[in-house]
């Protein structure tokens, strides 16, 4: 708990200190008449939108449960997905929300660890296929607004650390000694720390969980085919409305979108905040989104696209996510140590 609230603390800092930064250096003649003539009823529903992506994200976690053989509420769910969002939205490449969707999964409807594990992995599997499949479209509408090299290294970086993500998930499912070969190189890494030297159990519980997660994986191929079939169609839902966004913020500050553009840009600024650098990409998402959300707006309006964007996708989270967690933590030992 202690560790998610420095968490919390670094990520709001960055944020924070860099939307401002941003939106000094972005102020100009323009940008107080582009706020009198700002229509909030876009903002509105670009929030409602990315409020209606839990439920898309709670619909996908249900139906790939259900393609083990296990049932969940829509509600179970859904409430799983926004508790996690907090714990995704400080900890770096959104790691932190991962355990919250397995325990809950656990907890609410006694989902075996294991197939918890393959249905939360195979969800972030699908995220990084349909960006990789989406990144030489990106790319290709963007060829010409790309030229800065240093965008284009971290887009690279970011690009092959989803592509490896990718990779390890299907070797870990095509070839069991992937499975040991993953076991041995954690037990190394636990043992250079001095409180797991003999805390096998530790060692014991990670080596059987990954073996679960592999066949939870091969019962996906074999038995739940439906379930990662309409993962994949909710997946593709889900990231056409959270790409809406952007464009709903820019027919409120009064600019015509190219939603093409607009989804490409936002493709790679996905790709960006992957990258496990800071506590909730902190910093990062403000300063790509800097970079590339200047290829659709003036820069007079600048800061101001990309401070209610954060705000929508990101403290909107927090917030949510937040209090469902408290919610939940009165019930349970979420976040506990």
């Amino acid at each position: 708990m202690q560790r998610l609230k420095k968490f919390l603390v670094i990520s709001l800092i960055l944020s924070i200190l860099f939307l401002v930064l941003l939106t000094a250096f972005t102020v100009g003649p323009e940008t107080l008449p582009a706020l009198r003539e700002m229509k909030p009823f876009y903002l509105f529903v670009a929030m409602a939108l990315h409020i209606g992506t839990y439920v898309i994200w709670g619909m996908r976690l249900k139906v790939m449960a259900e393609g083990l053989g296990h049932h969940i509420s829509i509600k179970d769910a859904t409430e799983a997905v926004v508790s996690n969002l907090f714990a995704a939205s400080i900890t770096p490449s959104m790691a932190g929300g991962e355990p919250v969707r397995i325990h809950l999964l656990n907890r609410s409807a006694n989902i075996p660890v294991g197939d918890a594990s393959a249905v939360v992995v195979s969800e972030r599997v699908l995220d990084a296929l349909l960006l990789l499949v989406a990144t030489p479209f990106a790319l290709w509408v963007l060829k010409a607004s790309l030229v800065s090299w240093e965008l284009d290294a971290i887009i690279a970086i970011a690009e092959i650390f989803v592509l490896l993500m990718v990779v390890f998930s299907i070797a870990g499912l095509l070839n069991p000694k992937f499975i040991d070969w993953i076991s041995v190189l954690i037990t190394r890494g636990l043992h250079r720390f001095g409180k797991f030297d003999r805390t096998e159990h530790i060692i014991d519980f990670i080596d059987r969980e990954l073996w679960n997660f592999h066949n939870g994986l091969w019962k996906f191929v074999r038995t739940g085919k439906r379930g990662l079939v309409l993962g994949g169609v909710f997946t593709v839902v889900f990231w056409i409305m959270e790409f809406m966004i952007v464009p709903l913020i820019l027919l409120g500050l009064n600019q015509p979108p190219n939603i093409l553009m607009a989804f490409a840009v936002q493709v790679f600024l996905t790709l960006i905040m992957v990258v496990p650098i800071t506590p909730g990409a902190s910093g990062i998402a403000e300063l790509g989104g800097a970079a590339l959300f200047g290829i659709l707006v003036p820069v007079s309006i600048l800061g101001i696209v990309v401070a209610i964007w954060r705000l929508i996708t990101y403290y909107v989270n927090i917030v949510l996510g937040g209090l469902v967690s408290v919610k939940i933590l009165k019930n349970g030992d979420l976040f506990r140590d």
